[in-house]
């Protein structure tokens, strides 16, 4: 399933930012680093680490942080509803008539028109869009709205996007409930529908979004609003074995071992490096997950690469998930310039010279 990345350029750019900032450690010793995108590295006794970043507003939702919901305002954390989603690396599978989802605040008289996926956004020129959706199955976005404005749910309404994928946030909608002069259940967009709470029912709010299952089963990887992405598969991990400082010749022959898990299984995974002016350089191969999410291997970059702080990125080309460590290069070392001893010029022989002088017979 190929799909536009949930980390975008813009949450690239927050990840190389933090990331850049990083004081290096002045070690030629190979480290091992240990990437965790919610918290410091760590790395075995004796090798040095750093912290790593993961692009601002990502999390990693399991069983345990879902809470059962019935009725009454929603959970400050992601609840569920109607049946319980199992969690694995391939994300959070979903029976018929489960909604998973989350509290937020919003007008339905204004904020829907906001709503785009990343899709769309991106081609506007718009950076990040509202809403976007990894998904697969009958697994369709949801808006979880109020029409008397109650946080505590009294006169809701659920709407869902007509169809399923990546883009349908930027398509038709339906609702649970009649919005003005649109029936339930009658598809519409969300012009439309903002246009009608303007004028019946001004005071509706959006108390929450998620995802739903109308029928037959689906499943979810992730899925983002408002900037935050959440991804339903384990954390992702990693660890990264590479000279630090290093030199861009390093990179190009020797380049950087990798252990990471997170990803989706059977997708590919791209290597890139980040530099500080944001260009991306990819690397020379490319990984492809196993069952459990995992990729393994040495990721080499013979492009020529400056001296300065950067950032090694493994990227998940289906669910987005990224993975990334600083990583300090310096310029290769130049062989001293020997200047040859001279070899001693021999000093010539000496010339006899005559002296005159009377000789002198005998005999």
């Amino acid at each position: 399933m190929r799909r536009p990345t949930l980390v975008t350029a813009a949450a690239v750019a927050a990840l190389a930012t933090a990331m850049i900032a990083m004081p290096g450690i002045a070690s030629a010793e190979t480290t091992t680093i240990q990437s965790s995108p919610t918290g410091a590295a760590t790395a075995p006794t004796g090798s040095q680490s750093r912290a790593a970043v993961a692009p601002s507003g990502t999390e990693w939702i399991g069983a345990a942080d879902v809470a059962t919901y019935t009725t009454g305002a929603f959970p400050a954390t992601w609840f569920v509803t109607g049946g319980t989603p199992t969690f694995s690396a391939s994300g959070a599978a979903l029976p018929a008539g489960t909604l998973l989802g989350r509290a937020t605040t919003g007008s339905a008289a204004s904020d829907l028109t906001g709503i785009r996926s990343t899709v769309t956004a991106s081609q506007d020129g718009l950076g990040l869009g509202t809403a976007d959706l990894i998904a697969s199955g009958a697994a369709r976005y949801t808006l979880l709205i109020d029409t008397a404005g109650s946080t505590d749910n009294t006169a809701p309404a659920v709407l869902t996007t007509s169809t399923t994928g990546t883009t349908a946030v930027d398509g038709t909608w339906v609702s649970t409930a009649a919005v003005g002069s649109i029936a339930a259940g009658t598809p519409a967009t969300l012009t439309a529908f903002q246009a009608q709470f303007q004028a019946t029912l001004p005071a509706a709010t959006i108390n929450g979004y998620g995802v739903s299952i109308l029928g037959g089963a689906g499943s979810v990887v992730g899925i983002s609003w408002n900037r935050q992405d959440t991804y339903f598969t384990p954390e992702a991990v990693g660890t990264l074995s590479v000279p630090d400082p290093t030199t861009s010749s390093s990179l190009s022959t020797a380049g950087v071992g990798v252990d990471a898990t997170g990803f989706l299984p059977g997708e590919t995974v791209r290597a890139s490096l980040l530099l500080p002016d944001l260009e991306e350089l990819g690397a020379d191969q490319t990984f492809t997950a196993d069952p459990n999410g995992a990729v393994g291997g040495t990721a080499t970059f013979t492009a020529s690469i400056p001296a300065g702080p950067v950032v090694i990125l493994f990227t998940g080309v289906d669910s987005g998930v990224t993975v990334g460590f600083a990583v300090t290069v310096v310029a290769d070392p130049t062989a001293p310039v020997v200047t040859p001893t001279p070899t001693p010029t021999p000093a010539p022989a000496p010339v006899a010279v005559p002296v005159p002088a009377r000789a002198t017979f005998t005999g």
